[in-house]
């Protein structure tokens, strides 16, 4: 999927590790309509700091019963060490201890993503707030993404939100492609630009399936 009309929300990105790599972290809310675009972002953003960040990478699930720690248990396959252990043995304080050292170590400034937190499950929003709790004092931002209308006011999410300091809080909302988007992405589209751009309203994902 082409990356377009996407550099503001990349500069958003930018200024959130430029701040991490000088002690003041942050969390980032890249929030949007399922398709809009939002891993295909984070990824790009993760790509090409892959030399100057240390990148950690977790994802929740639509399962019907979620996984326990489920984004921190992907992060944990990585990292390893006491991290590892901590997430599959430890106490629950031991797993806020050791995300935060695995978070904050290193010399690199470090980019923390989790996918799709609308599915987080319990134990997970609770290691989330711990972390954003403290993050403004860390080398470190943590990329959480999710489908804004999956997730209304009462939603453990939109609470834990509301839970975190707001001067840590940084907020990403990819927009619907412009008309002249969609025409670039449909080149080579044998039927009417018009009527795809009317049928998918912007929505990059919709655009390439349809």
């Amino acid at each position: 999927m082409d990356l377009l009309e996407r550099s503001a929300d990349l500069e958003a990105l930018e200024r959130a590790l430029l701040d991490a790599a000088s002690g003041s972290g942050s969390i980032v809310l890249v929030a949007g309509e399922a398709g809009i675009g939002k891993t295909q972002l984070v990824q790009a953003f993760t790509d090409l700091h892959g030399h100057d960040a240390r990148i950690l990478w977790g994802a929740c699930d639509d399962l019907s019963t979620p996984r326990t720690l489920g984004p921190f248990r992907d992060v944990a396959t990585r990292v390893g060490g006491p991290l590892h252990h901590a997430v599959v043995h430890g106490t629950r304080s031991e797993v806020f201890d050791e995300v935060l050292a695995a978070v904050a170590g290193g010399i690199r400034p470090t980019a923390l993503v989790i996918e799709d937190v609308h599915w987080a499950d319990g134990a997970s929003l609770d290691v989330i707030k711990f972390l954003g709790r403290r993050i403004e004092r860390l080398g470190a931002m943590l990329i959480m993404t999710y489908r804004n209308e999956e997730v209304p006011s009462d939603h453990p999410l939109a609470l834990l939100i509301g839970d975190l300091p707001a001067s840590a809080v940084r907020r990403v909302r990819p927009e619907p492609l412009s008309f002249e988007a969609v025409e670039e992405m449909a080149t080579g589209y044998a039927g009417s630009v018009e009527q795809l751009y009317a049928k998918t309203r912007g929505n990059p994902f919709l655009v390439t399936v349809s």
